[in-house]
């Protein structure tokens, strides 16, 4: 049984994952697409499409021409490895 609601936001609400390829992206993912609440999720990392890699401004453009007919989401999270040091 499901018990995972996001009940700060309203009923068919939309989410975007930025960096949903990892471990935890991915798991929240799989989290929001459980929620009857939420009426979708996007995902965008490096291998989706659009791909989208924060160090290769072309494709920050690109997801963003894409996305911005698909508006409005209501939840969006965003996940970056840090820089090696």
């Amino acid at each position: 049984m499901n018990r995972f609601t996001m009940n700060s936001l309203g009923d068919g609400y939309r989410a975007l994952v930025i960096g949903a390829s990892g471990a935890l992206g991915t798991a929240f993912c799989e989290l929001l697409g459980k929620d009857p609440r939420c009426a979708g999720v996007r995902q965008l990392g490096r291998n989706t499409v659009p791909a989208l890699d924060l160090e290769q401004p072309e494709t920050i453009a690109s997801a963003a021409a894409e996305l911005a007919a698909q508006a409005p989401y209501q939840l969006i999270s965003a996940r970056r490895r840090p820089a090696p040091s």
